[in-house]
């Protein structure tokens, strides 16, 4: 092939992902390009299915928790600090990241939304590239066609309502990670070299969530046990992964203070409020479940190919995960889900026709009906489906009752009505949570009989999340939501009285008296206007 029949696009690709290499010469670029036709095919039309499932994600509402995200980091950048102007159970890396396309909105007029759905879909695009450059030359061709259509379609289109959480970008940052490793058992050596993005990107997909240390233990366990040797452990990639997150530690301690100090130590009293027996996690999330143990015993029965069983492992690592969190949330089993399907896809080359057919069979089941969860789940969030015309009702009202300029509040155990609402509103949110994070664990307790010490708990709990009200309050949000649904997040058909709760509280009841309801017409909320406002 003469240089001249080298796509111009194909030039840039290849410069952005061997930016670390210390030297590059012109036979090296010319050697990467030489392949099938077929597979190069592949790669473009991998690149149009992820371009395809980023449009069609365009016509749905964000997810509630990465509006939130996006929303208060632009707190961040006004000066606030987390664990004061935000208060969330979760750790700040994806707040600091989230003020990036925050910042980049601001510098250029963008909204943050827009510039955050494109920068997952550059980020989604690195990694199909790196896909394709690692495994275009020794791929069996079903396996390489299988891995980056489906890597493309499951980070777009297939993510539906779990775009952009942190699981999502998880499992985007961790392919490189994963086809890295299983490389070095096909090669048995340790690499000096190492992609710094790769790297790096990896370190920040395990260090989201505590819990997502299990999938480099089990990765590097069984890198360990197909090399028996723990040289690997000091290779370059792995040690850069490695500083990272202990970087992000160090920032934490640093930075996020009134987090570990304040924020951890009170919501560890209330969080449990959220979460479900790990039996109930597994029940209602069967298929999952299902597919992940499926996954892992056609891996086995396939005595375990590299690629196959580090994605595999990464499945049963997320899984454990999701499990931990003890919360059964469609985005916490995605990542399990999407590495299952790769795993199956990678042992659709072996040399045993019997575990072929089953892998086929399994994985043509699973996308099925994936896919059609995810087309029933964009089709919801869009601007016709039920979820999104309550989100747009919603929007309505606030921006009806709520002047530019002005804020709302809303009293619910679910990031909704606050969130995706502020994100398109064009209104402020109050409230320093997304939520009223320690009702469900006050529903809970108040339900059933309780011990001293939980009496003890109760009462504290209960001041700690009235005098938070009550500096809400005082903040005189021009509009409160209060969420009647007969269905409450965390809470089940629990008939609580959110609004009668907090005005058990003499000084909270002094400032509602400023409030009045109005029928603004949306079903699952009371709405509360203040007086000031309406006589205005």
């Amino acid at each position: 092939m003469r240089q001249t029949d080298l796509y111009v696009g194909e030039r840039i690709f290849l410069a952005v992902i061997s930016s670390q290499r210390k030297r590059s010469t012109h036979k090296d670029n010319k050697a990467f390009f030489i392949s099938d036709p077929s597979r190069k095919f592949v790669f473009w039309i991998a690149i149009a299915v992820l371009l395809a499932g980023n449009l069609i994600q365009l016509t749905t509402f964000i997810n509630h928790d990465v509006g939130w995200v996006l929303y208060s980091s632009g707190r961040l950048l006004d000066g606030g600090t987390f664990g004061r102007e935000i208060i969330a159970a979760n750790p700040p890396l994806i707040w600091w990241i989230s003020a990036i396309p925050n910042a980049v909105a601001r510098l250029t007029g963008l909204g943050a939304l827009v510039v955050f759905r494109i920068g997952v879909l550059c980020l989604s695009v690195l990694v199909v590239i790196d896909l394709y450059r690692k495994l275009s030359e020794k791929t069996p061709a079903l396996m390489f066609a299988g891995i980056l259509i489906l890597f493309a379609a499951f980070v777009g289109y297939g993510a539906n309502r779990d775009f952009g959480q942190r699981e999502h970008l998880a499992v985007i940052l961790c392919v490189p990670y994963l086809v890295r490793a299983a490389e070095l058992i096909d090669t048995g050596g340790t690499s000096n070299r190492t992609n710094w993005l790769a790297s790096i990107g990896a370190g920040i997909g395990v260090a989201f969530k505590p819990h997502f240390v299990l999938i480099p233990i089990f990765v590097e366990l069984f890198v360990a046990l197909r090399l028996r040797s723990a040289k690997h452990l000091f290779r370059a990639d792995l040690l850069v992964s490695t500083a990272t997150i202990a970087a992000y530690i160090l920032a934490v301690l640093v930075f996020a203070r009134p987090y570990i100090t304040e924020v951890i130590p009170s919501v560890r009293e209330v969080y449990w409020g959220f979460g479900w027996p790990v039996g109930h996690v597994i029940w209602v999330n069967f298929e999952i479940v299902s597919l992940v143990v499926l996954a892992f015993a056609i891996v086995s029965l396939n005595r375990f190919p590299a690629l196959a069983t580090t994605t595999c492992l990464a499945a049963v690592g997320f899984l454990g995960a999701a499990l931990l969190q003890k919360k059964g949330y469609s985005y916490h089993l995605y990542p399990a889900s999407a590495f299952a399907l790769v795993a199956l896809v990678s042992t659709l080359s072996s040399a045993h026709r019997h575990l072929r057919a089953t892998s086929a069979l399994v994985l043509g089941l699973a996308v099925i009906y994936l896919g059609q969860t995810a087309y029933l789940e964009n089709r919801k969030r869009g601007a016709e489906g039920i979820y999104g015309r309550e989100v747009q009702a919603v929007i309505d009202v606030v921006q009806e009752h709520v002047p530019e300029g002005g804020n709302f509040l809303a009293i619910s155990t679910h990031p909704f009505p606050g969130f995706p609402v502020t994100n398109y509103a064009a209104r402020d949110w109050l409230a320093a949570s997304n939520s009223r994070i320690g009702l469900p664990a006050i529903v809970r307790l108040r339900a059933g009989g309780i011990t001293a010490s939980q009496s003890d708990l109760l009462k504290r709990v209960e001041q700690r999340e009235q005098r938070a009200m009550l500096l809400d309050l005082s903040h005189n949000p021009d509009i409160v939501l209060v969420h009647v649904a007969a269905r409450r997040h965390a809470i089940g058909n629990s008939d609580f009285d959110f609004l009668s709760f907090y005005l058990e509280d003499p000084d909270i009841r002094k400032v509602w008296e400023e409030y009045v309801e109005i029928d603004a017409g949306l079903e699952n909320f009371r709405s509360f206007k203040r007086k000031r406002s309406e006589e205005s």
